[in-house]
């Protein structure tokens, strides 16, 4: 084989590897490539801005609604009604007379203390006189002034009692069922009606023991009752002196507005 034709398959065989080998580098440069630039595909999450904002805890419990103020009416002698002018369920105001008992006995005792009366002003008059000129014993002027005054005594009592006849509402408010009629005889301490001021509620609930500290006088409330689905605002007024034994509560008592009259007493209201 002449030298010119080994030279020639030389640079074919020469030529034949350089390309290979180029190609072979660009298959491998290409792989590099597509390595550094493939990027794994990531996890999609939510991000939220954190910022400063004031905490609010709220704390729902059960209380008890009561009026603002209530008594029973009662007679404090024991004597038979003679009129009742309380009619259920009207509102009155303070000083209305309720219930009327007979008196019949009380006056004609102070018409007798009356008449007593005026004999024993003579008398004290008239010994003070003898006692100026010194014509009688000052013994007998002060039995005679002590007589006086005793029946002076005597016929305020009087009056006294015949006030109570007069059974009337010390406040205003509303009267609830009455429980006696005309004629019949009333004792001390029994209830002819009840009289409650619902103008204003009272709103009484416990707390826990380790919430006290975080409540005072003045602070808002919020509730409802279940008659209805209205929300009702109130203001704390006092608490408590004490924690209650059994349960480590403290009582706290708020007061809301009633002018339309939605809330009754002893009805208890959520979400105090």
């Amino acid at each position: 084989m002449s030298n010119d034709l080994i030279r020639q398959q030389t640079q074919l065989l020469f030529a034949g590897i350089v390309i290979t080998l180029s190609a072979c580098t660009t298959a491998a440069s290409d792989k590099k490539q597509d390595h550094t630039t493939t990027a794994t595909p990531g996890i999609p999450v939510d991000a939220i801005i954190l910022k400063p904002e004031e905490l609010s805890e709220n704390m729902e419990i059960s209380g008890t609604l009561a009026a603002v103020q209530e008594v029973n009416i009662m007679s404090e002698l024991s004597k038979k009604v003679s009129t009742v002018y309380a009619a259920e369920g009207k509102q009155v105001a303070a000083g209305t007379l309720l219930f009327k008992l007979d008196d019949a006995d009380l006056q004609a005792q102070l018409d007798q203390y009356l008449q007593q009366e005026k004999l024993a002003i003579i008398n004290e008059r008239r010994l003070a006189d003898l006692i100026a000129n010194q014509a009688a014993i000052q013994q007998d002027y002060d039995q005679a002034l002590t007589t006086l005054r005793v029946l002076q005594a005597q016929i305020r009592q009087i009056r006294v009692n015949i006030e109570k006849t007069r059974i009337t509402a010390p406040f205003a408010g509303k009267i609830g069922l009455v429980n006696i009629h005309p004629g019949a005889l009333v004792t001390p301490g029994q209830t002819l009606t009840t009289l409650e001021d619902n103008s204003r509620i009272k709103v009484d609930f416990y707390i826990p023991e380790k919430y006290a500290a975080n409540f005072k006088t003045g602070d808002p409330i919020h509730f409802k009752v279940e008659s209805n689905s209205k929300e009702y605002n109130g203001n704390i007024i006092a608490q408590e002196a004490k924690l209650n034994n059994d349960t480590r509560t403290l009582m706290l008592r708020a007061i809301t507005g009633n002018t339309d009259g939605d809330l009754l007493p002893v009805r208890a209201p959520e979400g105090c």
